[in-house]
C-alpha cells in the first residue's frame, strides 16, 4: 500500500470517531512537555522493491539503546466546534558499527558476512493532532486524529568505504488519538495513558505511553513513564517493517 492510500483510508476511519466528539474545554490553556526517552531498538526490515534480505537492526546493524529527546505543546480553547491542537517532535540520530554475521542485501547492494559496517540512521518525527475533550475534571478524556510525518535517512557502508548505499524517504501516517488522565483527588499526583494508533490493510502502527506524574507547583511538574512504538507493515513505500522502539522516559510538564 502506498503512503497516500494509507493516509486516505486512515482519514476516513478517523473521521468516524471525530464526528461523535464534543468539545468541553472551559478555559484557554497551554500545556507543554519536554523529556528524554531511554529507548531500545528491536525488529527487522526488508527492502522489498530491490530483492533485499531481512535486516535485523540489533544483530546485523548493531543498534542498541540510546537516549533521545522529545517535546510537545498543546493549545486548548473554549470554542465547542473547533478542535484543540497538539504539536509534537522527536528526533533520532544513531551511528553504529558492527561486524556482519551473515550476508545482507540492501538497496541492491550486497554486504558480505564477516564485513565490518557502519550505519547512520536519522529520523525526524512530527505529530499534528486535532482533538476534542470529552471529560475535563479530575477524570480527563480526549479523542482525535494525529497525522504523523516521518522523515527517514539510512546509510550503510563498509568500514573501508569501498561499498556503501543509502536511502531517504518520507511518509505521512494517519493515526487515531486517545488520551486519558486520572487526577488523584486532594493530591498533585496523576496517572496518564496516551495512544496514537491505526491498523489499515497491511499496515499497523501504534504508539502508547503510560505515565505517573506529580505537579508540586501550580504550573510545573514532572512525570516518569514508559513508551512503546511499533510499526508493522508489509508494504510501506516499498519496505517491509517490523520495528519496535520502547523504553522508559522522564519529562518535565508545564500547564498554563
Amino acid at each position: 500500500m502506498t503512503s497516500k492510500g494509507l493516509l486516505y483510508k486512515g482519514l476516513l476511519a478517523s473521521s468516524l470517531v471525530l464526528s461523535t466528539a464534543v468539545a468541553q474545554a472551559d478555559i484557554i490553556g497551554v500545556h507543554g512537555r519536554v523529556g528524554a526517552w531511554l529507548m531500545d531498538y528491536s525488529g527487522e526490515f526488508t527492502d522489498t522493491d530491490n530483492g533485499g534480505t531481512k535486516i535485523d537492526i540489533e544483530d546485523d546493524l548493531g543498534f542498541d539503546g540510546e537516549t533521545i529527546g522529545f517535546a510537545e505543546i498543546a493549545f486548548e480553547h473554549p470554542i465547542p466546534v473547533l478542535p484543540n491542537i497538539k504539536l509534537a517532535y522527536l528526533s533520532i540520530d544513531t551511528h553504529e558499527e558492527n561486524t556482519l554475521s551473515k550476508t545482507i542485501i540492501f538497496e541492491d547492494t550486497t554486504f558480505t558476512a564477516n564485513t565490518d559496517i557502519k550505519t547512520d540512521f536519522e529520523t525526524d518525527m512530527y505529530d499534528f493532532t486535532m482533538y476534542y475533550e470529552l471529560l475535563d475534571n479530575w477524570v480527563q478524556a480526549d479523542v482525535g486524529l494525529t497525522v504523523r510525518y516521518l522523515d527517514i535517512d539510512l546509510a550503510v557502508e563498509e568500514s573501508t568505504g569501498t561499498v556503501s548505499t543509502d536511502v531517504s524517504f518520507s511518509t505521512p501516517l494517519p493515526l487515531l488519538y486517545a488520551n486519558a488522565q486520572f487526577d488523584l483527588p486532594f493530591t498533585n499526583v496523576y496517572a496518564n495513558v496516551n495512544v496514537n494508533g491505526l491498523s489499515v490493510s497491511d499496515v499497523t502502527v501504534y504508539d502508547a505511553q503510560a505515565a505517573i506524574g506529580w505537579m508540586p507547583l501550580e504550573f510545573i511538574g514532572g512525570e516518569v513513564g514508559y513508551r512503546h512504538f511499533v510499526i508493522d507493515a508489509d508494504d510501506l513505500d516499498d519496505y517491509e517493517f517490523d520495528i519496535t522502539l520502547s523504553g522508559p522516559y522522564l519529562a518535565i510538564k508545564a500547564d498554563f
